[in-house]
């Protein structure tokens, strides 16, 4: 698999611990198998933009949060209208 989806594997682990969920758990919630959750973690999983939305609802993260981690910029429509100042 290619770096982006491992970086958002290790994201996905990192915030689901964070959460005191374990991995069945959160596939449970975002209705994956454990296996499936198990290999997106890992990187070995590619994954549809809906997972990914469904991820960041559940961990109540944004899409750009697990995507990009820690350093993610997000940019709502608050942020959006600061910029144009």
């Amino acid at each position: 698999m290619t770096e982006l989806t491992k970086k958002i594997g290790e994201n996905i682990k990192t915030y689901r611990k964070r959460a005191n969920l374990k991995i069945y758990e959160l596939a449970k919630l975002v209705d994956v198998n454990n296996l499936t959750m198990s290999r997106i973690e890992k990187g070995n999983e590619a994954m549809k933009v809906a997972i990914i939305e469904k991820i960041a609802k559940v961990l109540n993260l944004s899409f750009e949060q697990v995507v990009f981690g820690e350093d993610a910029i997000v940019f709502n429509n608050a942020t959006i209208e600061k910029l144009r100042g």
